[in-house]
């Protein structure tokens, strides 16, 4: 168990802020798949998640038997149960209950309702946990544990793959697996020492950098679209790198100022903001205008519904007992009965 680290959470915040906008310039600007400014903001945005979680990895401890069976259902929980939830609650609304077996076929094959992201994190952090388990009994090589468990998913996702028994190339995010993992490792070999050095002249430095570079990176490279898929993979880490490195500048500048607590508050729920943004958005119609007044009116005026139903719906099961958990299968709660039966599963876990 380890504290949370506050540059992280401001970072995670602005990375589902572009990821929110992607996705609502994405119906409204005309070609965004194509664009700039769609990379851009995609390059800012997704690849963080995954090298975040690799150095958060490198935070953690070797894994107890039980403290690793409570992680795996902790992952399962977090990443799977929502997926399931949201998609029961979308087919009843929509009255669709003769094509749940059609509906469910999305649980699967990710890319349709953007779930993918959900199935990566989860066969990366069951990968991690079986390495940190492992790691109990070679606690000097807990890094090496980790790295090769999760080279070892890897190569068996590419050969179930062969085999046919992952059917395609997005079934349960195989190709997704196949391109972000990689920025994962680079997060999780990086290291928890990254944190230590910081002052005003390295942020403002790497942010400086770092933006300079991503942005010529994107500018001049014509094809290297990552909306759905990068095009061009050399480029597109490269680029990851440089975004990386301007969104640390960025989160530990903001760290400095007073409101900065807020804005790491809210990067604990960015789990829960795509969720509820996806939800949503995944039936909204693109419209592409071509009118630059409407363009920015409904691009903001989206953006705002989603930001607000967000910021909403987390506050209204922050407040009631267990159903952030029903909701999102995460315990966060004020009210300190929840938080001591959470914590008291968590002793008992982490102890054996």
């Amino acid at each position: 168990m380890t504290e949370r680290n506050k540059t992280i959470d401001i970072c995670k915040f602005f990375a589902m802020v572009f990821i929110i906008l992607a996705h609502v310039l994405q119906r409204t600007l005309p070609n965004f798949n194509q664009s700039f400014v769609g990379t851009f903001l995609i390059i800012l945005g997704l690849p963080i998640f995954f090298f975040f979680s690799g150095i958060s990895t490198s935070y953690r401890k070797p894994l107890k038997p039980l403290g690793f069976l409570y992680d795996i259902l902790k992952r399962a929980l977090n990443y799977m149960w929502p997926v399931v939830f949201f998609l029961v609650l979308r087919v009843a609304f929509y009255n669709q209950w003769p094509d749940v077996p059609k509906a469910f076929e999305v649980f699967w094959d990710i890319p349709v309702m953007g779930m993918w992201f959900l199935w990566v994190l989860l066969w990366i952090n069951i990968a991690s946990d079986i390495g940190l388990l492992v790691a109990t009994i070679f606690p000097k090589y807990k890094k090496l544990c980790v790295f090769f468990l999760i080279c070892m998913s890897y190569a068996l996702l590419v050969i179930l793959r062969q085999r046919g028994i992952i059917y395609s190339n997005t079934f349960i995010g195989y190709d997704y697996f196949m391109a972000y993992t990689p920025i994962f490792l680079f997060g999780y070999l990086f290291g928890d020492k990254l944190f230590k050095y910081i002052n005003i002249y390295v942020s403002s430095i790497a942010f400086a950098i770092g933006l300079t570079l991503t942005i010529l990176i994107v500018h001049y490279s014509e094809q290297m679209v990552v909306i759905d898929l990068p095009t061009n993979i050399p480029l597109f880490y490269i680029s990851s790198l440089f975004g990386f490195l301007t969104m640390y500048g960025l989160s530990t500048l903001i760290e400095r100022l007073k409101f900065s607590k807020i804005i790491a508050f809210m990067g604990k729920f960015t789990l829960e903001a795509y969720f509820l943004h996806l939800m949503l958005i995944k039936n909204w119609v693109a419209f592409g205008f071509t009118d630059n007044w409407l363009i920015t009116g409904y691009t903001i005026g989206l953006f705002l519904l989603l930001f607000v139903n967000t910021v909403g719906v987390v506050a209204i099961s922050y407040c009631i007992p267990f159903s952030h958990f029903l909701l999102f299968g995460r315990s966060w709660s004020f009210y300190k009965f929840e938080k001591n039966i959470v914590n008291k599963i968590k002793e008992i876990a982490y102890k054996y």
